[in-house]
Protein backbone atom coordinates (compact mmCIF):
# COMPACT_ATOMS: atom_id res chain seq x y z
CA UNK A 1 0.00 0.00 0.00
CA UNK A 2 3.11 2.16 0.72
CA UNK A 3 4.01 1.76 -2.55
CA UNK A 4 0.93 2.40 -4.32
CA UNK A 5 0.45 5.54 -2.83
CA UNK A 6 3.66 6.51 -4.61
CA UNK A 7 3.42 4.58 -7.74
CA UNK A 8 0.43 3.21 -8.93
CA UNK A 9 1.69 1.20 -11.08
CA UNK A 10 4.60 -0.20 -8.57
CA UNK A 11 4.19 -3.99 -8.33
CA UNK A 12 2.21 -6.12 -5.95
CA UNK A 13 3.85 -8.81 -3.89
CA UNK A 14 1.30 -12.21 -3.76
CA UNK A 15 1.62 -13.61 -0.17
CA UNK A 16 0.62 -17.55 -0.04
CA UNK A 17 -2.07 -16.91 1.96
CA UNK A 18 -5.30 -17.02 -0.25
CA UNK A 19 -7.19 -14.49 1.23
CA UNK A 20 -4.19 -11.83 1.41
CA UNK A 21 -3.66 -13.28 -2.19
CA UNK A 22 -7.52 -12.15 -3.22
CA UNK A 23 -6.74 -8.72 -1.91
CA UNK A 24 -3.66 -8.11 -3.40
CA UNK A 25 -5.49 -9.27 -6.65
CA UNK A 26 -8.15 -6.62 -5.78
CA UNK A 27 -5.72 -3.77 -5.00
CA UNK A 28 -3.91 -4.48 -8.07
CA UNK A 29 -7.31 -4.25 -10.20
CA UNK A 30 -8.17 -0.62 -8.16
CA UNK A 31 -4.56 0.25 -8.89
CA UNK A 32 -4.43 -0.57 -12.31
CA UNK A 33 -7.99 1.40 -12.68
CA UNK A 34 -7.54 4.55 -10.66
CA UNK A 35 -4.09 5.03 -13.21
CA UNK A 36 -6.47 4.68 -16.20
CA UNK A 37 -8.54 7.33 -14.78
CA UNK A 38 -6.00 9.57 -13.90
CA UNK A 39 -4.37 9.01 -17.13
CA UNK A 40 -8.05 9.67 -19.08
CA UNK A 41 -8.42 12.82 -16.99
CA UNK A 42 -4.83 14.06 -18.29
CA UNK A 43 -5.53 13.97 -21.57
CA UNK A 44 -8.71 15.57 -20.91
CA UNK A 45 -7.11 18.02 -19.77
CA UNK A 46 -4.48 18.26 -22.83
CA UNK A 47 -7.44 18.10 -25.16
CA UNK A 48 -9.40 21.07 -23.05
CA UNK A 49 -5.73 22.94 -22.94
CA UNK A 50 -5.50 22.55 -26.67
CA UNK A 51 -9.17 23.51 -27.76
CA UNK A 52 -8.37 26.77 -25.66
CA UNK A 53 -5.20 27.63 -27.40
CA UNK A 54 -7.29 26.72 -30.90
CA UNK A 55 -10.37 28.96 -30.02
CA UNK A 56 -8.27 31.93 -28.68
CA UNK A 57 -5.95 31.40 -31.73
CA UNK A 58 -9.17 31.61 -34.31
CA UNK A 59 -10.51 34.61 -32.22
CA UNK A 60 -6.57 36.60 -32.87
CA UNK A 61 -6.91 35.04 -36.77
CA UNK A 62 -10.32 36.64 -37.64
CA UNK A 63 -9.44 40.19 -36.24
CA UNK A 64 -5.81 39.91 -38.12
CA UNK A 65 -7.60 38.99 -40.98
CA UNK A 66 -10.66 41.69 -40.90
CA UNK A 67 -7.73 43.98 -40.56
CA UNK A 68 -5.86 42.76 -43.17
CA UNK A 69 -8.35 42.52 -46.10
CA UNK A 70 -9.42 46.20 -46.00
CA UNK A 71 -6.11 47.99 -46.92
CA UNK A 72 -5.83 45.07 -49.02
CA UNK A 73 -8.96 45.90 -51.13
CA UNK A 74 -7.91 49.49 -51.42
CA UNK A 75 -4.50 48.27 -53.19
CA UNK A 76 -6.18 46.11 -55.23
CA UNK A 77 -8.88 48.85 -56.45
CA UNK A 78 -5.78 51.32 -57.08
CA UNK A 79 -3.40 48.63 -58.69
CA UNK A 80 -6.34 47.95 -61.06
CA UNK A 81 -6.94 51.81 -61.90
CA UNK A 82 -3.21 51.85 -62.73
CA UNK A 83 -3.51 48.94 -64.99
CA UNK A 84 -6.10 50.78 -67.02
CA UNK A 85 -4.18 53.72 -67.48
CA UNK A 86 -1.18 54.04 -70.51
CA UNK A 87 1.42 53.31 -68.70
CA UNK A 88 5.31 51.55 -70.29
CA UNK A 89 5.29 48.03 -70.82
CA UNK A 90 7.90 47.74 -67.63
CA UNK A 91 5.07 49.47 -65.69
CA UNK A 92 2.45 47.33 -66.88
CA UNK A 93 4.72 44.28 -65.86
CA UNK A 94 4.98 45.46 -62.24
CA UNK A 95 1.17 46.15 -61.50
CA UNK A 96 0.32 42.49 -62.50
CA UNK A 97 3.15 41.14 -61.11
CA UNK A 98 1.42 43.76 -57.36
CA UNK A 99 -1.92 41.60 -58.17
CA UNK A 100 -0.18 38.69 -58.33
CA UNK A 101 1.43 39.37 -54.86
CA UNK A 102 -2.25 40.74 -53.66
CA UNK A 103 -4.36 37.42 -54.35
CA UNK A 104 -1.87 35.53 -52.76
CA UNK A 105 -2.17 37.33 -49.63
CA UNK A 106 -6.06 37.18 -50.17
CA UNK A 107 -6.08 33.91 -50.06
CA UNK A 108 -3.92 33.82 -46.76
CA UNK A 109 -6.58 36.15 -45.50
CA UNK A 110 -9.65 33.45 -47.09
CA UNK A 111 -8.09 30.60 -45.24
CA UNK A 112 -7.84 32.27 -42.06
CA UNK A 113 -10.88 33.53 -42.08
CA UNK A 114 -11.90 29.67 -43.20
CA UNK A 115 -10.83 28.15 -40.09
CA UNK A 116 -12.11 30.99 -37.57
CA UNK A 117 -15.95 30.98 -38.92
CA UNK A 118 -15.70 27.56 -39.34
CA UNK A 119 -19.20 27.19 -41.57
CA UNK A 120 -20.94 24.35 -41.64
CA UNK A 121 -23.00 22.68 -44.44
CA UNK A 122 -25.56 19.98 -44.73
CA UNK A 123 -24.07 16.42 -45.07
CA UNK A 124 -24.64 14.95 -48.52
CA UNK A 125 -24.32 11.76 -50.03
CA UNK A 126 -21.49 12.16 -52.02
CA UNK A 127 -19.92 9.20 -54.90
CA UNK A 128 -16.29 9.62 -53.98
CA UNK A 129 -15.20 8.03 -57.23
CA UNK A 130 -17.00 10.74 -59.18
CA UNK A 131 -15.83 13.42 -57.03
CA UNK A 132 -12.44 12.27 -57.00
CA UNK A 133 -12.29 12.19 -61.11
CA UNK A 134 -14.12 15.74 -61.26
CA UNK A 135 -11.18 17.09 -58.86
CA UNK A 136 -8.34 14.91 -60.53
CA UNK A 137 -8.89 16.83 -63.99
CA UNK A 138 -8.36 20.31 -62.27
CA UNK A 139 -4.96 18.79 -60.95
CA UNK A 140 -3.92 17.15 -64.12
CA UNK A 141 -3.84 20.43 -65.18
CA UNK A 142 -1.06 21.44 -62.85
CA UNK A 143 0.96 18.75 -63.57
CA UNK A 144 0.79 18.26 -67.62
CA UNK A 145 4.19 20.21 -68.23
CA UNK A 146 6.03 18.16 -66.16
CA UNK A 147 3.94 14.55 -67.64
CA UNK A 148 2.73 13.69 -63.87
CA UNK A 149 -0.36 11.62 -64.69
CA UNK A 150 -3.00 11.66 -61.75
CA UNK A 151 -4.94 8.43 -61.44
CA UNK A 152 -7.64 6.88 -59.38
CA UNK A 153 -8.36 3.63 -57.83
CA UNK A 154 -11.12 2.31 -56.28
CA UNK A 155 -14.82 3.90 -54.94
CA UNK A 156 -17.31 4.74 -52.33
CA UNK A 157 -20.39 6.16 -51.41
CA UNK A 158 -19.95 8.34 -48.21
CA UNK A 159 -22.45 10.85 -46.22
CA UNK A 160 -20.04 14.64 -45.57
CA UNK A 161 -20.07 17.68 -46.36
CA UNK A 162 -19.28 18.19 -49.51
CA UNK A 163 -17.41 21.14 -49.37
CA UNK A 164 -14.98 20.27 -46.77
CA UNK A 165 -13.90 16.95 -48.94
CA UNK A 166 -13.29 19.22 -52.03
CA UNK A 167 -11.48 21.89 -50.36
CA UNK A 168 -8.83 19.04 -48.51
CA UNK A 169 -8.91 16.47 -51.90
CA UNK A 170 -7.98 19.69 -53.95
CA UNK A 171 -4.93 20.51 -51.28
CA UNK A 172 -3.96 17.15 -51.06
CA UNK A 173 -3.76 16.92 -54.77
CA UNK A 174 -1.84 20.31 -55.90
CA UNK A 175 0.46 19.42 -53.28
CA UNK A 176 0.97 15.58 -54.64
CA UNK A 177 1.50 17.10 -58.30
CA UNK A 178 3.83 19.93 -57.09
CA UNK A 179 5.97 16.81 -54.95
CA UNK A 180 5.99 14.62 -58.05
CA UNK A 181 8.94 14.35 -59.99
CA UNK A 182 8.70 14.54 -64.28
CA UNK A 183 7.12 12.19 -65.10
CA UNK A 184 5.75 10.78 -61.90
CA UNK A 185 2.22 9.36 -60.90
CA UNK A 186 0.23 10.48 -58.09
CA UNK A 187 -2.79 8.48 -57.30
CA UNK A 188 -6.04 8.71 -55.47
CA UNK A 189 -7.26 5.42 -53.48
CA UNK A 190 -10.28 4.95 -51.90
CA UNK A 191 -11.36 1.82 -49.99
CA UNK A 192 -12.93 0.94 -46.82
CA UNK A 193 -11.29 0.07 -43.68
CA UNK A 194 -13.15 -1.29 -40.90
CA UNK A 195 -15.96 1.32 -39.75
CA UNK A 196 -14.68 3.87 -42.30
CA UNK A 197 -14.28 4.91 -45.70
CA UNK A 198 -10.27 6.26 -46.27
CA UNK A 199 -9.43 8.73 -49.18
CA UNK A 200 -5.97 8.46 -50.01
CA UNK A 201 -3.56 10.87 -52.12
CA UNK A 202 -0.32 8.94 -52.77
CA UNK A 203 2.64 10.39 -54.57
CA UNK A 204 6.16 9.65 -55.58
CA UNK A 205 8.41 12.46 -54.44
CA UNK A 206 10.47 12.74 -51.62
CA UNK A 207 8.04 13.43 -48.84
CA UNK A 208 8.75 15.33 -45.71
CA UNK A 209 11.97 15.05 -43.96
CA UNK A 210 11.70 12.61 -40.49
CA UNK A 211 13.02 15.46 -38.09
CA UNK A 212 10.48 17.71 -39.39
CA UNK A 213 7.28 15.64 -39.08
CA UNK A 214 5.58 16.90 -36.38
CA UNK A 215 5.63 20.58 -37.74
CA UNK A 216 3.92 18.89 -41.09
CA UNK A 217 0.34 20.37 -39.58
CA UNK A 218 1.75 23.30 -38.46
CA UNK A 219 0.08 26.69 -39.31
CA UNK A 220 2.80 28.40 -41.38
CA UNK A 221 5.04 25.41 -42.24
CA UNK A 222 6.13 24.73 -45.67
CA UNK A 223 9.23 23.77 -47.33
CA UNK A 224 7.99 25.21 -50.77
CA UNK A 225 9.80 28.59 -51.64
CA UNK A 226 6.38 30.36 -52.80
CA UNK A 227 4.09 28.54 -50.34
CA UNK A 228 1.97 29.90 -47.77
CA UNK A 229 1.96 26.46 -45.21
CA UNK A 230 -1.41 26.94 -44.21
CA UNK A 231 -3.21 24.33 -46.50
CA UNK A 232 -2.33 21.33 -44.42
CA UNK A 233 -3.03 22.76 -41.15
CA UNK A 234 -6.86 24.28 -42.65
CA UNK A 235 -7.11 20.73 -44.25
CA UNK A 236 -6.99 19.23 -41.21
CA UNK A 237 -8.67 21.63 -39.08
CA UNK A 238 -11.58 21.17 -40.99
CA UNK A 239 -11.27 17.59 -41.13
CA UNK A 240 -10.75 16.95 -37.22
CA UNK A 241 -13.88 19.49 -36.64
CA UNK A 242 -16.21 16.77 -38.09
CA UNK A 243 -14.92 13.81 -36.55
CA UNK A 244 -12.65 13.09 -39.47
CA UNK A 245 -9.02 11.99 -39.42
CA UNK A 246 -6.03 13.64 -41.96
CA UNK A 247 -2.72 11.24 -41.29
CA UNK A 248 0.16 11.49 -43.32
CA UNK A 249 2.72 8.33 -43.87
CA UNK A 250 5.56 7.91 -45.25
CA UNK A 251 5.66 4.26 -47.34
CA UNK A 252 8.98 3.05 -48.94
CA UNK A 253 9.50 5.59 -51.91
CA UNK A 254 6.10 6.76 -51.50
CA UNK A 255 4.38 9.54 -49.56
CA UNK A 256 0.50 8.99 -48.85
CA UNK A 257 -1.73 11.71 -47.22
CA UNK A 258 -5.25 9.69 -45.58
CA UNK A 259 -8.28 11.01 -44.84
CA UNK A 260 -10.52 8.87 -42.72
CA UNK A 261 -14.56 9.65 -42.74
CA UNK A 262 -15.34 7.35 -40.22
CA UNK A 263 -19.29 6.48 -39.40
CA UNK A 264 -20.81 6.56 -42.16
CA UNK A 265 -23.80 4.78 -43.38
CA UNK A 266 -23.85 4.98 -46.99
CA UNK A 267 -21.17 2.99 -48.32
CA UNK A 268 -20.37 0.80 -51.27
CA UNK A 269 -16.61 -0.10 -52.18
CA UNK A 270 -16.30 -0.66 -55.76
CA UNK A 271 -13.00 -2.49 -56.77
CA UNK A 272 -10.81 -0.96 -58.99
CA UNK A 273 -11.17 -0.88 -62.70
Amino acid sequence: LARLEADLHADVPMPRAKELADVADRLRAMARHLAEARERERELSRKVAHEARLAALGRLMAGVAHEIRNPLTGIKLLLDSIARRPVDTRTAADVETAKGEIGRLDHVVSSLLGVARDARTEPVAIALGELADERIVLARELGAARDVRVVREGDADVVAERDVVVRVLDNLLRNAVEASPDGGVVTVRVAREDDAVVLAVVDQGAGVPKAREAELFEPFFTLKPDGTGLGLWLSRALAEARGFGLDYAREKDQTRFSLRIPGTDLVAVVDAG
